[in-house]
């Protein structure tokens, strides 16, 4: 039987809210870019799969890139990112010509995911709490994407994620900033 370890041993609990409340926003992000792909541009598996693979390819490279803090500059590309996916898909419906540049804020979308991976695993003691989390989080963004896209419409897929943003990023751990010291020094960045 596994024991249950006390969230102070594994994060803390703003460590646990940042990750959970990012995840939710990453779930709210792929089911509105899935929903402008499949409504502006084509609903076909090719464009599916694509936006799925440049996504996992952007989460390797926020894994790989080297570099401490700034995550709000990494969480404002995505958010950028994600609205200007938004932007050219409305304007350019069913013109399959811009699917690379929507691709490309996919990837931008997906980079984000992979540096929250990079700077919030050393936060917890055993990585499987951060993904217990994350897969929770991103479970209720998905389940939030679909209620308030059947309550509010496309309108809060395009509003209700930077909200979720804004509480992300007030969330951010102190110690994965430049410049902070952590209580915890297994949180520290690299």
């Amino acid at each position: 039987m596994t024991r249950i370890e006390p969230l102070a041993a594994n994060g803390g609990t703003r460590a646990a809210c940042n990750a959970v409340v990012t995840s939710v926003l990453l779930g709210l992000m792929q089911w509105g870019v899935l929903v402008w792909l499949a409504s502006y541009l084509s609903s076909t598996a090719l464009v599916y799969l694509l936006s799925t693979a440049v996504w996992l390819c952007g989460s390797v490279f926020g894994l790989l890139a080297r570099g401490r803090g700034l995550e709000w500059a990494w969480l404002a590309a995505a958010m950028i990112a994600y609205s200007a996916c938004r932007a050219v898909a409305v304007a350019h419906p069913y013109d399959l010509s811009v699917l690379p540049s929507l691709l490309l804020c996919v990837a931008v979308m997906g980079a984000y995911a992979g540096r929250f991976y990079r700077f919030r695993a050393p936060c917890f003691g055993n990585v499987k709490w951060l993904l217990f989390l994350e897969n929770t989080g991103f479970v209720l963004g998905f389940l939030s994407a679909v209620l308030a896209l059947f309550v509010w419409g496309e309108r809060a897929l395009w509003t209700v994620p930077w909200g979720v943003a804004a509480i992300a990023l007030a969330t951010v751990p102190a110690s994965t900033e430049p410049g902070t010291v952590s209580p915890d020094p297994a949180c520290a960045q690299e």
